[in-house]
């Protein structure tokens, strides 16, 4: 058995990244030896798939809104398939059907996250690390002059003389 469970967090619209998990070209790409038939699209939430081909399983992309962005939740349950078949379970001694599923979840953990970094990139490009993106960040309120006037800070910056705030 492989099973697969993985986390990551992107800092886009979960919209967005639901989009570029559910994305015919990037499941290929990452999933180059895997059949993927969608039965559940969960629109922004993700996906649900059938995976046959090396593996013959499930398969999961959860998307789920957090803080300014989103997390994916990725979920595999699938079991290495006999050679010549695409959906027969592999059969065998107990020790080799274990060491096989343990280098096909290692190759299958590293194109996943290698995808899903892809999909970070493209998605965060152009943010500062450790800014929220432009889109998150809500509207500064309009100050009317009078308040501003009165602020702590703006009354410390005028009496400094130089027109800002100096520091102790």
């Amino acid at each position: 058995m492989v099973d697969v469970i993985d986390e990551t967090f992107v800092v886009a619209r979960p919209a967005d990244v639901a989009a570029a998990v559910k994305d015919p070209g990037f499941l290929a790409r990452v999933f180059p030896r895997l059949g993927l038939i969608v039965f559940e699209d969960r629109g922004d939430e993700g996906v649900r798939l059938t995976v046959t081909g090396e593996l013959v399983g499930t398969n999961e992309f959860w998307v789920e809104p957090w803080g300014d962005g989103a997390i994916v939740h990725y979920y595999l349950r699938a079991d290495p398939t006999r050679k010549g078949s695409a959906t027969e379970p592999r059969t065998g001694p107990p020790r080799r059907l274990w060491r096989q599923a343990v280098r096909m979840r290692t190759a299958h953990c590293a194109r996943l996250k290698a995808g899903l970094n892809e999909v970070k990139d493209r998605l965060e490009a152009g943010r500062a690390p450790g800014m929220p993106p432009e889109w998150a960040v809500p509207p500064a309120p309009a100050a009317s002059a009078a308040t501003a006037a009165k602020s702590p800070a703006r009354r410390r910056a005028g009496s400094a003389g130089s027109g800002s705030a100096q520091s102790a």
